[in-house]
């Protein structure tokens, strides 16, 4: 790891998230700069096997995001996370990562998304690359039946710190601290895993993380790969507030580009381990595993 930067705030958010540390195992996947090829494009040339083709979006609908590029393309390198085995995704958007899981020969698949304009470019999506997948439309986990369980749990959930309800897409309102759906998350998600299962989240600069405090406390937690991403001012909207906060504390860093000012967000995806509980009392905020 040659970035100093990156190293600085990796070593913070290890301690921070509770992650082992992250310089040998992490792998550094590339910069979304302004200017670069949006990797938000409906046409994924680079995954293994044919591209996948992001089904046509209706206005207002998200779409893959710097986030799910950075997803793909750590299971594109290490496709024994998902190879022959069950793997559910959690805000599955348009179906690009369940695509991919498909392609990589994951045995079981199944998606949850709360919004029905989302939810039918999902299904279009899975069929015009030719993947079957399990879909329900609910909030989180609340679809699925009780008693499934997953060798691997993906989420990318909101984030955006925003004190205005309806002020960001739904798919990136977190609100006021930019973690309302991963405390929720976070309490169920441990109880859906198969014995030896994975949560793989995203998570990054602005989030709060006071939120690892009880799954560090009760499982194995590290650094799967991360990502520097430069933000441009089109991308401030209602978070911009707390990102000058957390400058002002060294936790974000600004600078200036030719686009104008930006600011570095670092994008973490975390493994959480559910065979290596550490204690049998995760308190508030987690579940042991099964």
């Amino acid at each position: 790891m040659d970035d100093p930067l990156a190293r600085a705030y990796l070593d913070t958010a290890g301690r921070a998230y509770g992650a082992r540390p992250a310089q040998d195992r992490a792998v550094r996947l590339h910069d979304a700069r302004p200017g670069r090829d949006d990797p938000r494009a409906r046409s994924w040339d680079w995954l293994p096997g044919a591209p996948v083709r992001e089904a046509p979006r209706p206005e207002g609908i998200s779409g893959a995001d710097h986030a799910t590029d950075l997803t793909a393309r750590t299971l594109a390198a290490r496709p024994e996370l998902a190879r022959g085995r069950s793997i559910l995704e959690i805000g599955c958007g348009t179906g690009t990562l369940l695509t991919l899981a498909g392609r990589l020969g994951a045995s079981r698949i199944a998606g949850t998304e709360i919004d029905e304009a989302t939810l039918t470019c999902a299904r279009a999506t899975l069929a015009a690359n030719g993947t079957r997948a399990d879909l329900h439309r609910c909030d989180l986990d609340a679809g699925v039946p009780p008693s499934d369980r997953y060798d691997l749990i993906i989420a990318n959930l909101p984030q955006k710190p925003c004190h205005a309800p309806g002020a960001l897409l739904l798919a990136q309102d977190g609100g006021p601290d930019g973690t309302r759906l991963l405390r929720r998350f976070l309490n169920a998600a441990p109880g859906r895993l198969a014995p030896g299962g994975n949560l793989l989240l995203i998570l990054h600069t602005l989030s709060d993380t006071g939120i690892w405090e009880p799954i560090v406390a009760a499982y194995d937690v590290g650094i799967t790969a991360w990502r520097r991403r430069f933000t441009t001012p089109y991308d401030r909207g209602p978070a911009w507030g707390r990102i000058r906060e957390l400058a002002s504390k060294g936790s974000a860093f600004l600078g200036r580009s030719p686009e104008g000012e930006y600011f570095i967000l670092f994008q973490l995806l975390l493994t959480v381990r559910s065979s290596t509980p550490r204690r049998t009392d995760p308190g508030r905020g987690a579940t042991p595993s099964p």
